[in-house]
């Protein structure tokens, strides 16, 4: 799946359209008409994220857990072939419904807590 570059508002609307609509509208980040989701409001976190160095790395998903991870990841390293799930960047994963495991999250990390 190409979507374009990270942070443009077609793949921010692909990564919102992944969320199920009631759960968007619930959390104030879209809002629906009919099959679309807009995008609604300030674009908060996104647009940083998905231009960030990590949005460009490769992702290993499970299909099972429906989460992905870093390459890297040593979590990442014990799903089963049948279960693996390939993605080329953050968008990708995002837009096909996964979200980041807990031990390899993309999320920048605050300093001091």
């Amino acid at each position: 799946m190409s979507l374009g570059p990270p942070g443009t508002p077609e793949v921010l609307t692909a990564v919102l359209s992944a969320v199920s609509t009631s759960r968007a509208d619930s959390m104030g980040l879209a809002a629906s008409t009919g099959a679309e989701l807009h995008l609604a409001g300030p674009l908060g976190f996104w647009p940083a994220l998905l231009r960030s160095p990590a949005a460009g790395r490769g992702y290993l998903g499970n299909r099972s857990s429906r989460r992905f991870h870093d390459l890297s990841c040593a979590q990442g390293r014990t799903v089963g072939t049948a279960n693996q799930v390939r993605f080329s960047s953050l968008s990708e994963a995002f837009a096909a419904g996964f979200a980041p495991a807990r031990e390899c999250t993309p999320w920048p990390v605050e300093r001091g807590r």
